[in-house]
């Protein structure tokens, strides 16, 4: 197996979140702000968040909330569909807070 350095030095990086467990660290996923539409309320979507969450937890990596917990309005954004205000992502970190917590106990 081939390993990775980081950009900022030669240190090598494990191929997996696994291989990561020997050194402490702890790797969690989440879904990306996004602004909420229509489409990201259907079975298909749904069937999209799952297959995601299902290839970060095949690479060990636990993901935390569900897609539907990033999911904002319009006026919770600021200059792109991903891009929270800072009191929307300041909202969202509170929410976030609990479920991180319950990961890491």
């Amino acid at each position: 197996m081939a390993s990775r350095s980081t950009p900022w030095d030669s240190t090598p990086l494990p191929p997996s979140a696994a291989g990561l467990e020997t050194n402490h660290i702890r790797v969690l996923a989440t879904f990306p702000n996004i602004r909420d539409r229509p489409d990201y309320h259907t079975p298909v979507a749904e069937r999209s968040a799952r297959t995601i969450k299902d290839f970060f937890t095949s690479l060990g990596v636990p993901v935390i909330g569900d897609y539907t917990d990033a999911l904002l309005p319009d006026d919770d954004l600021l200059d792109t569909i991903y891009h929270p205000t800072e009191e929307a992502a300041l909202a969202r970190t509170q929410r976030l807070i609990p479920k991180l917590k319950a990961a890491l106990e």
